[in-house]
């Protein structure tokens, strides 16, 4: 886990930080306006999502995983296990989840 806070991040750095990560964190308790779901599938990382931060373009268990509103340590790390333990699975998918609807070819 690596927290950076103080200064804006560039958009060099954010790339970074996404194209690095196992996964990335949405859940927000409300979000009307992020970047984060696009690009975290741009670069194949899958998302924590909360259950009423859902959009039509997050599938549970494929391109990351939905917890509940507690936010309970054990929910959150058995969620970040299983993305971890089948990588691959979730990223392809988040990818692909990318390609199909936020690429501009699409």
């Amino acid at each position: 886990l690596k927290i950076v806070s103080g200064k804006p991040l560039s958009n060099d750095e954010i790339n970074s930080y996404f194209s690095q990560s196992i996964v990335v964190w949405n859940a927000y308790r409300r979000s009307m306006q992020s970047g984060v779901l696009p690009k975290a599938f741009m670069f194949g990382t899958p998302v924590l999502i909360s259950s009423n931060n859902r959009s039509e373009f997050f599938e549970n268990n494929k391109t990351g995983i939905e917890i509940s509103l507690t936010y309970q340590k054990s929910e959150i790390y058995e969620a970040i296990y299983r993305i971890q333990s089948d990588f691959q699975k979730f990223s392809n998918l988040a990818r692909e989840k990318f390609l199909s609807n936020f690429y501009y070819k699409a």
